[in-house]
C-alpha cells in the first residue's frame, strides 16, 4: 500500500491516487523539497539521468518533482534520500514546519501515516546549534 501525503495549510492529509494530478500552482513545500532534492543532486555532481535511474523514475518526473510541480509518494521520498546519500527527514527538516500542528493532523491523518510523520521527524540527525 502506497500512500500519497499533500500539505495543505501546514498539516500533513492523506490522498487517493487520483489526486497525482499537480495543481496548477503547487503548494511551496513540493517548490522548497524539490530545490533541496536539485541542490544536494548537483552537489553530489549526479546529472537528472543518473538520478532518475537510482529511483525508478523518468528524467522528466526527475525535473517535475525539482521544479515542485509533481507530488511524491513516502517511498519516493525515502528513494530520493537514499540517492543523495541523506536521510528523508533530513529532506524534510525546514520544508514542513517543526511546529505543524500535531493536534490538527490527529485529527485528519490515519493513525498509520501519523506514525510515519513522527518517525522520520525522529529520524532527523540533530545538529549541535552552536
Amino acid at each position: 500500500m502506497f500512500v500519497l501525503l499533500t500539505i495543505r495549510a501546514g498539516v500533513f492529509m492523506p490522498c487517493s491516487h487520483r489526486t497525482l494530478a499537480p495543481a496548477p500552482m503547487a503548494p511551496t513545500v513540493y517548490r522548497e523539497l524539490g530545490q533541496k532534492i536539485r541542490a544536494r543532486r548537483e552537489r553530489l555532481g549526479l546529472t537528472q539521468d543518473k538520478l532518475a535511474a537510482q529511483v525508478g523514475l523518468s528524467r522528466t518526473s526527475v525535473t517535475n518533482v525539482e521544479r515542485g510541480r509533481q507530488q511524491m509518494l513516502v517511498h519516493q521520498l525515502i528513494d530520493f534520500a537514499r540517492a543523495l546519500r541523506m536521510e528523508a527527514a533530513e529532506l524534510l527538516k525546514d520544508v514542513v514546519p517543526a511546529n505543524a500542528s500535531m493536534t490538527q493532523m490527529q485529527q485528519d491523518v490515519p493513525p498509520e501515516v501519523q506514525k510515519l510523520v513522527v518517525e522520520l521527524r525522529r529520524a532527523a540527525p540533530r545538529r549541535n546549534r552552536t
